[in-house]
């Protein structure tokens, strides 16, 4: 075997070395990929679970929540607990977009997500505390939910439901 025989031998060995590593790279940052996606599903879901648990280790707090979506006039007290767990979960879903739009989670979980953001949009307390609370949250996030407000429709009758539930001591 002469010189030009193993330098062209060495150049294939080469090619194929770097098609390997590119192979695995492509593997690894789909790999990569996916479990960002899931951590990102895990935080969003962590959260959403964090904001319901508030509610239910909370009698007081989830009386005082339904009765502002469902557009109640409470005492001012009241609606600065409601204004104060309100804005708290609007900055959790405004991060969970913030993952969406990186691209950061899966479809499905963004999905999810939207969903679960619409949820509080249809009741009419809502709508008003979100007219009165203009700062802390990003543009984008402020014109993404005046949007998503034009287009679903107002429903309090859930809010109405739960209020005439509660007992005469939360009402």
């Amino acid at each position: 075997m002469n010189l030009e025989q193993a330098a062209l031998i060495g150049e294939m060995i080469g090619g194929m070395g770097v098609v390997l590593s590119l192979l695995f790279l492509a593997s690894e940052l789909r790999r990569n990929t996916r479990q960002s996606q899931r951590d990102a599903m895990a935080l969003l879901t962590s959260k959403r679970n964090e904001m319901m648990n508030v509610l239910m280790e909370n009698p007081e707090l989830s009386a005082i929540v339904w009765r502002c979506l469902s557009g109640q006039r409470v005492p001012a007290h009241e609606w600065s607990r409601f204004s104060v767990y309100l804005y708290t979960n609007m900055v959790n879903i405004e991060l969970g977009f913030k993952k969406i739009w990186a691209n950061e989670v899966d479809p499905v979980t963004a999905e999810t997500w939207r969903e679960g953001a619409d949820w509080w949009l249809k009741y009419p307390g809502m709508r008003f505390w979100w007219k009165t609370i203009p700062v802390g949250l990003s543009h984008r996030f402020r014109g993404y939910i005046d949007q998503r407000l034009e287009a679903i429709e107002v429903d309090g009758r859930e809010c109405d439901k739960v209020v005439a539930s509660l007992p005469e001591k939360n009402k």
